[in-house]
């Protein structure tokens, strides 16, 4: 591995540079959309279900994929695997910011996510790989500030794009980008591929049984109120997830060298403290999802100012995070999430009952009440997850803990979703018609959020249950690369 380490400086710059520029630009693509969203709908005439499914499966694909291309990265070079990723993410932008149907932008999404996948796969192993160990400590940092950057920038520059330019831009910017980072990991990237005397072997089956596993269920509770819960479409999904993923849980304790290694969840801690990131992020994902639509379609603020107060929460979280993870290596990180998750189940509930006042206070105080709990939760969750882990799982527990924390993400907005278009027309909710264009009332609109948001306060109640359940770790083991976890608000 030696004989891949850059010395020359000037390729340590590109080679730090370009891999946090994939951090910061997989962190904003994730979010820049959902300020985008009402007014895609409005484009397309297309209902909640349909634009919800434009972050759904950008998720879906990304969770499904990522420990596959992280071990393809192995095997075959970080460099081609980060290479083809900013081809694939490339095209895919190109291709969503030309979509001529909701269906195909849908679809231009699945293929952004596959390089998504890529890019978020590589770079934590890019570093150690290619660059020095004096300068290692100060590349995670730049790291993970630059995912903190483009959690920060998504909602305001989505907002000013969408309003001046078009939603088209928030994908076609991505292209010229793309472009010139795949010419700098041609020219400053060394070339990591070895031979190996070993056949490739990869999950493939656990790959394909775990997406359409969660995809057939993610189906479910995002077209079972438009189709009807006891509807037979809907029946038949539900039965083929359920099988899926028992077969996919089976497969996995068989295979030689599984995707997922299920043997660490029999750590009792461990596997509540991942419940509790499930469910804190279903509520915040949700809550990125809904937000816009509160702001634009409910209280008539343009896109770009309501980036900008989505701002506040960005802000405030990056000033609690870190604090909350230093102080989680001091006292017990189980204790500040307790707080955290408390704080945010009052969050939630006090929006609930004010949402529908006059003015934008209630929202201020939200966001910002919001960024505090969130900021108190996610860095020191980190730390108590890779504490319930065994030191010799810690590659493991890393990777499992993304992949629930993207999970919860799907399915809260799914949730979200669902419980927001109760009792609205099915044209407004299933396609045919914007909100902006049915018979929606705004008392319709205002009842769905209340509703949206007393079921964020019953999510994070159950994740305060589960890490009220968990203990503290005798000897706490502070989270590699602390605030790469970049939740949107």
């Amino acid at each position: 591995m030696d004989s891949y380490i850059v010395q020359d400086r000037v390729r340590q710059r590109w080679i730090i540079f370009t891999t946090c520029f994939a951090s910061f630009m997989c962190v904003l693509d994730a979010f820049i959309v959902n300020i985008s969203l009402p007014t895609i709908a409005h484009t397309f005439n297309a209902g909640t279900t349909e634009v919800a499914r434009i972050v759904i499966v950008y998720l879906l694909v990304l969770t499904s994929t990522i420990p596959f291309f992280g071990k393809l990265g192995d095997r075959i070079g970080l460099t081609k695997v980060f290479a083809v990723g900013f081809v694939v993410f490339t095209l895919g932008s190109l291709l969503c910011g030309t979509s001529i149907s909701i269906n195909m932008l849908i679809l231009s999404r699945c293929i952004q996510a596959v390089g998504g996948a890529m890019l978020s796969a590589v770079p934590a192993a890019i570093i150690p790989r290619f660059l020095p160990a004096e300068i290692r400590g100060v590349s995670f940092g730049a790291f993970s500030i630059t995912a903190a950057l483009g959690l920060s920038l998504g909602a305001p520059l989505g907002g000013l794009i969408t309003t001046y330019l078009s939603w088209h831009y928030v994908f076609l910017l991505n292209v010229p980008v793309g472009i010139a980072a795949i010419f700098l990991v041609q020219k400053h990237f060394p070339r990591d591929y070895r031979p190996h005397d070993t056949p490739l072997h990869f999950d493939i089956p656990g790959v394909i049984l775990s997406f359409f596993g969660i995809a057939s269920l993610l189906y479910c509770l995002n077209n079972g109120a438009a189709l009807g819960w006891t509807s037979r479409p809907i029946i038949i999904s539900f039965i083929l997830s359920l099988i899926l993923m028992t077969v996919f849980v089976l497969w996995e304790r068989r295979c030689a060298d599984p995707l997922i290694n299920f043997g660490i969840f029999r750590h009792r801690d461990f596997t509540l403290a991942n419940a509790a990131c499930f469910f804190q992020f279903m509520a915040l994902t949700g809550n990125g999802f809904l937000m816009p639509f509160y702001l634009i379609l409910a209280k008539g603020v343009r896109a770009d100012r309501a980036g900008l107060l989505l701002l506040i929460y960005s802000i405030l979280f990056m000033i609690v995070g870190p604090i909350a993870g230093k102080t989680s290596d001091r006292i017990s990180p189980r204790i500040i999430c307790i707080f955290g998750v408390l704080s945010a189940v009052g969050a939630f509930f006090f929006f609930s009952q004010t949402l529908g006042g006059k003015g934008l206070v209630q929202a201020i105080v939200f966001l910002a009440w919001l960024a505090v709990s969130f900021g108190l939760f996610m860095s020191p969750s980190s730390n108590l997850v890779m504490s319930a882990a065994p030191p010799k799982e810690h590659g493991t527990a890393s990777a499992m803990m993304k992949t629930i924390t993207n999970l919860g993400s799907a399915f809260g907005v799914c949730i979200f979703e669902t419980v927001f278009t109760l009792g609205m027309p099915r044209e407004a909710v299933h396609g045919g018609k914007s909100l902006m264009e049915s018979h929606v009332s705004q008392q319709q609109i205002l009842a769905g959020l209340q509703n949206a948001y007393l079921c964020g306060a019953i999510i994070c109640s159950l994740a305060l249950f589960c890490m009220l359940l968990a203990k503290d770790a005798e000897a706490p083991i502070v989270a590699p690369h602390r605030g790469s976890q970049s939740p949107a608000p």
